[in-house]
């Protein structure tokens, strides 16, 4: 059973020569398999913290453990879904969901390529495997997009899910479709699921534990939807 442990972070912002900016001080949480929803106001910190739990922002004091071991860096068995999928421009829909694999180290052939397929029919993204990604040229929607982006993560199979706003830009039909994507295979892997999200529909099909933090971003209230 997987077990994410922040113990006593501090997290802040410093620019130039200013005082420090402190978003968290000595912050701890211990999170077993589950699906959480973190809540608080707009801009308090919330997509700060996830970002430091999967290793793409330093924390000043303090240690994250996944299963004992100290993140400190990108690490493939936290996977972190922004509100904005950062996709491989130059890959097309398919080769994206590919790149879970080399990213596990593991060896592209015939069989990878049918369970990449799988997945995006799945997110009901299989006609859309050729398609061109990216900003510019993209041929998919946002919503497709965001979609892509589970795909990505059911191909890389993490123990850890961070969401950041992740329907934003999706219909009702396909919330509830990747929402219950999402329970089965934190059902089935044991995972750790941790979502920021205003969409109280999606929060709702979740059934999270709901972590409330007050303005100093300290955890107020913990409890069950």
């Amino acid at each position: 059973m997987s077990e994410l442990i922040l113990q006593n972070l501090t997290i802040s912002y410093q620019q130039d020569n200013a005082e420090p900016n402190i978003i968290y001080k000595n912050f701890s949480k211990r999170f077993v398999p589950g699906i959480y929803t973190l809540m608080g106001e707009s801009g308090c910190g919330k997509t700060t913290l996830m970002r430091t739990i999967a290793g793409i922002k330093e924390h000043d004091t303090g240690r994250i453990l996944l299963d004992g071991k100290p993140v400190k860096s990108a690490n493939p068995d936290i996977y972190m879904l922004h509100q904005h999928y950062a996709d491989f421009p130059w890959c097309n829909v398919l080769k994206n969901v590919l790149m879970a694999y080399k990213a596990r180290k593991i060896k592209i052939t015939a069989k990878e390529k049918h369970e990449a397929m799988q997945i995006l029919k799945l997110v009901g993204l299989q006609e859309h495997a050729k398609k061109k990604t990216g900003e510019f040229n993209s041929e998919i929607s946002g919503g497709q997009s965001q979609r892509l982006s589970f795909a990505v993560g059911l191909a890389l199979k993490p123990k850890v899910w961070l969401l950041d706003e992740p329907t934003s830009a999706l219909d009702s039909q396909n919330m509830r479709n990747i929402a219950n994507i999402l329970k089965d295979y934190q059902r089935d892997n044991q995972a750790i699921v941790i979502a920021i999200t205003h969409d109280i529909n999606f929060a709702g099909e979740l059934n999270s534990e709901k972590i409330y933090l007050d303005e100093r971003n300290r955890i107020k209230e913990e409890k069950r939807a």
